[in-house]
Protein backbone atom coordinates (compact mmCIF):
# COMPACT_ATOMS: atom_id res chain seq x y z
CA UNK A 1 0.00 0.00 0.00
CA UNK A 2 2.84 2.41 0.82
CA UNK A 3 4.48 1.77 -2.54
CA UNK A 4 1.20 2.50 -4.32
CA UNK A 5 0.80 5.76 -2.40
CA UNK A 6 4.40 6.76 -3.21
CA UNK A 7 3.82 5.92 -6.88
CA UNK A 8 0.64 8.01 -7.01
CA UNK A 9 2.31 10.98 -5.29
CA UNK A 10 5.32 10.73 -7.62
CA UNK A 11 3.02 10.57 -10.66
CA UNK A 12 0.95 13.57 -9.53
CA UNK A 13 4.08 15.61 -8.80
CA UNK A 14 5.55 14.79 -12.21
CA UNK A 15 2.25 15.58 -13.94
CA UNK A 16 1.95 18.96 -12.20
CA UNK A 17 5.50 19.85 -13.25
CA UNK A 18 4.98 18.69 -16.83
CA UNK A 19 1.57 20.30 -17.24
CA UNK A 20 2.15 23.41 -15.13
CA UNK A 21 -0.47 22.54 -12.51
CA UNK A 22 -3.28 23.87 -14.67
CA UNK A 23 -1.48 26.67 -16.50
CA UNK A 24 0.06 26.42 -19.92
CA UNK A 25 3.49 27.64 -20.95
CA UNK A 26 3.69 31.39 -21.12
CA UNK A 27 0.64 32.13 -18.99
CA UNK A 28 2.45 33.62 -16.04
CA UNK A 29 0.37 36.59 -14.95
CA UNK A 30 1.78 39.67 -13.30
CA UNK A 31 -0.35 42.19 -11.43
CA UNK A 32 0.49 45.64 -10.12
CA UNK A 33 -1.75 48.16 -8.35
CA UNK A 34 -1.36 51.96 -8.43
CA UNK A 35 -3.15 54.81 -6.65
CA UNK A 36 -5.00 57.15 -9.02
CA UNK A 37 -6.92 60.42 -8.73
CA UNK A 38 -9.74 61.92 -10.82
CA UNK A 39 -8.36 63.78 -13.83
CA UNK A 40 -5.37 61.52 -14.27
CA UNK A 41 -4.81 59.52 -17.44
CA UNK A 42 -3.81 55.98 -18.39
CA UNK A 43 -1.50 55.90 -21.42
CA UNK A 44 -0.81 52.53 -23.05
CA UNK A 45 1.77 52.16 -25.82
CA UNK A 46 2.01 48.67 -27.31
CA UNK A 47 4.63 49.06 -30.04
CA UNK A 48 4.44 45.36 -31.01
CA UNK A 49 0.68 45.15 -30.62
CA UNK A 50 -1.36 43.18 -28.15
CA UNK A 51 -4.84 43.16 -26.71
CA UNK A 52 -6.20 45.47 -24.05
CA UNK A 53 -9.26 45.12 -21.83
CA UNK A 54 -10.21 48.06 -19.65
CA UNK A 55 -12.92 47.77 -16.99
CA UNK A 56 -14.16 50.67 -14.89
CA UNK A 57 -14.63 50.35 -11.16
CA UNK A 58 -15.36 52.51 -8.09
CA UNK A 59 -11.90 52.31 -6.51
CA UNK A 60 -9.24 55.03 -6.53
CA UNK A 61 -6.68 52.56 -7.84
CA UNK A 62 -5.67 51.07 -11.16
CA UNK A 63 -4.96 47.35 -11.24
CA UNK A 64 -2.85 46.19 -14.19
CA UNK A 65 -2.57 42.48 -14.99
CA UNK A 66 -0.61 41.30 -18.00
CA UNK A 67 0.37 37.99 -19.58
CA UNK A 68 1.27 36.32 -22.86
CA UNK A 69 -0.33 33.03 -23.85
CA UNK A 70 2.68 31.93 -25.96
CA UNK A 71 5.80 33.33 -24.31
CA UNK A 72 7.22 34.17 -20.94
CA UNK A 73 8.25 37.80 -20.45
CA UNK A 74 11.86 37.38 -21.61
CA UNK A 75 11.33 38.67 -25.19
CA UNK A 76 9.54 41.81 -23.94
CA UNK A 77 10.39 45.22 -22.62
CA UNK A 78 7.53 46.13 -20.26
CA UNK A 79 7.57 49.32 -18.23
CA UNK A 80 4.73 50.53 -16.03
CA UNK A 81 5.25 53.90 -14.38
CA UNK A 82 3.02 55.88 -12.08
CA UNK A 83 3.37 59.66 -12.15
CA UNK A 84 1.61 61.62 -9.40
CA UNK A 85 0.60 64.46 -11.71
CA UNK A 86 -0.16 62.67 -14.98
CA UNK A 87 -1.26 59.16 -14.02
CA UNK A 88 -0.13 55.81 -15.36
CA UNK A 89 2.03 55.07 -18.39
CA UNK A 90 2.43 51.54 -19.79
CA UNK A 91 4.97 50.82 -22.55
CA UNK A 92 5.54 47.34 -23.97
CA UNK A 93 7.26 45.92 -27.03
CA UNK A 94 9.16 42.88 -28.24
CA UNK A 95 12.91 43.25 -27.79
CA UNK A 96 13.73 39.90 -29.39
CA UNK A 97 13.52 40.27 -33.18
CA UNK A 98 13.36 36.47 -33.54
CA UNK A 99 9.91 36.40 -31.94
CA UNK A 100 7.38 36.97 -34.71
CA UNK A 101 4.08 36.86 -32.82
CA UNK A 102 2.84 38.45 -29.68
CA UNK A 103 -0.04 37.31 -27.54
CA UNK A 104 0.55 39.99 -24.96
CA UNK A 105 -2.62 40.90 -23.12
CA UNK A 106 -3.31 43.66 -20.60
CA UNK A 107 -6.33 43.64 -18.25
CA UNK A 108 -6.87 46.95 -16.47
CA UNK A 109 -9.36 47.89 -13.78
CA UNK A 110 -9.41 51.66 -13.50
CA UNK A 111 -11.43 54.43 -11.82
CA UNK A 112 -14.21 55.69 -14.08
CA UNK A 113 -13.06 59.34 -13.72
CA UNK A 114 -9.83 59.00 -15.69
CA UNK A 115 -8.96 59.50 -19.35
CA UNK A 116 -7.27 57.02 -21.69
CA UNK A 117 -4.67 57.10 -24.45
CA UNK A 118 -3.96 54.05 -26.58
CA UNK A 119 -1.00 53.79 -28.97
CA UNK A 120 -0.84 50.35 -30.55
CA UNK A 121 0.45 48.43 -33.55
CA UNK A 122 -2.76 46.39 -33.51
CA UNK A 123 -4.78 44.01 -31.40
CA UNK A 124 -8.10 43.91 -29.62
CA UNK A 125 -9.50 46.67 -27.46
CA UNK A 126 -12.40 46.02 -25.07
CA UNK A 127 -13.87 48.74 -22.85
CA UNK A 128 -16.33 47.80 -20.12
CA UNK A 129 -18.19 50.13 -17.78
CA UNK A 130 -15.87 53.11 -18.35
CA UNK A 131 -18.61 55.69 -18.86
CA UNK A 132 -18.44 58.54 -21.35
CA UNK A 133 -14.68 58.92 -21.50
CA UNK A 134 -12.73 60.59 -24.22
CA UNK A 135 -10.27 58.17 -25.79
CA UNK A 136 -7.19 58.89 -27.82
CA UNK A 137 -6.55 55.99 -30.19
CA UNK A 138 -3.49 56.04 -32.43
CA UNK A 139 -1.58 53.46 -34.39
CA UNK A 140 2.08 53.58 -33.46
CA UNK A 141 3.19 54.16 -37.05
CA UNK A 142 0.51 56.79 -37.78
CA UNK A 143 0.91 59.42 -35.10
CA UNK A 144 -0.94 62.17 -36.94
CA UNK A 145 -4.37 60.54 -37.25
CA UNK A 146 -6.56 59.47 -34.39
CA UNK A 147 -8.52 56.30 -35.11
CA UNK A 148 -12.29 56.48 -35.14
CA UNK A 149 -14.06 54.72 -32.32
CA UNK A 150 -17.87 54.53 -32.72
CA UNK A 151 -19.64 56.37 -29.93
CA UNK A 152 -16.42 57.88 -28.60
CA UNK A 153 -14.90 61.17 -29.69
CA UNK A 154 -11.16 61.04 -30.46
CA UNK A 155 -8.80 63.19 -28.43
CA UNK A 156 -6.70 66.12 -29.59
Amino acid sequence: MRNLTKTIITFLTAASVLFGAGTSFGEEKRTQTFDMKPGQKVSIELKSGGSIKVSGWDKSQAKVTYYDRMHDFDPYYIDIESHNRDGLKIVAFLEDEHVQNTNLHFDLCVPREIEFEFFTAGGGLVLEDVGDRQLLLRQTDVVDNALACPGVSPGD
